[in-house]
Parts: C-alpha cells; structure tokens; sequence
C-alpha cells in the first residue's frame, strides 16, 4: 500500500489578494454612488425606518441593563442612608441631644 503525499495548499497573504490599484477604484467609484437619485432615493424612504429600529433596540438594550443593575442600585442607596442616618444619630447621641 502507498501513501500518497496530500498536495500543499498555497494560501496568498492579504497583500497578494488585494492590489492597492483596486481599493483606489472602489473609492472613486463610490462618490458617484452616493449622489445618485436613486441612492438619495432610498435613504429617503429607509433612513426613517433604520433609525425608528435602531431607536427601539438601544431602549430594549437600555431597559434590559436598568432592570439588571436596579437592585444593586437600591441596595446601595439604602446602605448610603443606613450609613447616614448611624452618622447622623451618633453625631446626636455625642452632642447629648
């Protein structure tokens, strides 16, 4: 029985796959893009709906994190008055009032 030897793969690095010349016409492509009607169009009609969905998401994500941090908070807030008001009566107690 032979053993055949598995045939190296050559894999190119980043530079070998992309050419500086490409990235240079993607850019000057793009500004025409941009101001096309048809591209002014659809921001138009789809920048209302991306940001009403963006808005909803950040006020799901910010509930969800005030609803997880809410007891600690009033945990802390009610050590910072327990500390308080043990202040406040030993400053009481120590001026004999």
């Amino acid at each position: 029985m032979t053993q055949q030897k598995p045939k190296s793969r050559f894999l190119p690095t980043l530079t070998e796959v992309v050419r500086p010349g490409d990235a240079l016409a993607a850019a000057n492509v793009l500004p025409d893009v941009v101001s096309s009607p048809v591209f002014d169009e659809g921001q138009r009609v789809l920048a209302p709906e991306a940001e009403a969905e963006l808005r909803e998401r950040l006020h799901a994500t910010l509930d969800a994190q005030i609803l997880e941090t809410l007891p600690r908070m009033h945990e802390a807030i009610d050590a910072a008055i327990e500390v308080a008001l043990a202040n406040a009566y030993a400053r009481r107690n120590a001026t004999g009032h």
